[in-house]
């Protein structure tokens, strides 16, 4: 998976697709907690960089 793929999978495992208006808060609360997390930062880097042991 490209980094931007994986990215793109741990947004949507957090915020749902907008099909119809709603209140964005939640998802953006949300998004905000995956970013704070470094969640989304684990998903686009995951497979891109070397992981370092030692």
């Amino acid at each position: 998976m490209r980094g931007d793929e994986g990215g793109f999978a741990a947004i949507r495992a957090v915020v749902p697709t907008l099909e119809v208006d709603r209140y964005m808060a939640t998802d953006l609360k949300a998004a905000s907690e995956l970013v704070g997390s470094g969640g989304l930062n684990a998903a686009v880097s995951a497979g891109i960089l070397p992981v370092l042991e030692g």
